[in-house]
């Protein structure tokens, strides 16, 4: 199973990454957003989440900088998922999205490191990582 974003499965990673990378990155992110990116470490913890659909796709383009937004994505519609952490250095992201409150990052995968599933943190939580009530 490959990661197919807008649903074109000929567009492969490489491909994707080619075109984050082939565009300014302030052009890509809003003001915050690229505030944010130039915020980041050199190397930068991010969050993945996976559910049975996707388990095999945990290298994949699309990351969050916030834990509880990968929880909060293996356990919607009552999934069973399992939500990873990894390190990749700053110059593999490509771009930061805020929108939605899921602080996404798009990663060249090629490049992850320390890939792990987290342990999970107390259930009931909100994207926002705040308790649900």
């Amino acid at each position: 199973m490959t990661e197919a974003p807008n649903n074109d499965p000929h567009l492969s990673k490489k491909e994707l990454v080619e075109l984050f990378r082939s565009v300014d990155p302030q052009m890509l992110m809003s003001e915050d957003e690229y505030e944010c990116f130039s915020s980041l470490e050199d190397t930068v913890t991010i969050y993945r989440r996976v559910t049975p659909y996707n388990a095999e796709n945990v290298n994949a383009l699309s990351w969050t900088l916030n834990r509880a937004t990968a929880e909060w994505f293996a356990h919607r519609f009552g999934e069973q998922g399992t939500a990873y952490e990894a390190q990749i250095n700053k110059k593999h992201i490509c771009a930061v999205f805020l929108g939605r409150n899921e602080s996404e990052v798009i990663v060249d995968p090629q490049y992850l490191m320390e890939i792990s599933p987290v342990q999970e943190q107390e259930q009931g939580m909100d994207i926002n990582g705040m308790q649900m009530s």
